[in-house]
């Protein structure tokens, strides 16, 4: 069980539904899992572009990339 959701018990699970409505907790989770989602796929493509770069003889270019990134994904 995940401490941001109210602890790592059955217990504190139990009262965290006392405190908050049961959509709010989905609403969390779904949220959660949306942004694990998306950190997945910006690792996956930094991996990919990483590849790509070695097999076509330009890796020091990566940095270019990362240099130019709009956006960052902080763990």
């Amino acid at each position: 069980l995940d401490p941001a959701f109210g602890g790592g018990t059955w217990t504190d699970v139990a009262a965290l539904l006392a405190e908050k409505p049961l959509e709010v907790i989905d609403a969390q989770l779904a949220l959660a899992r949306v942004e694990t989602e998306r950190a997945a796929s910006a690792h996956d493509f930094v991996v990919a572009l990483a590849t790509l770069l070695e097999a076509s003889g330009e890796p020091a270019r990566f940095a270019d990339y990362a240099a130019r990134a709009e956006e960052t994904i902080s763990p």
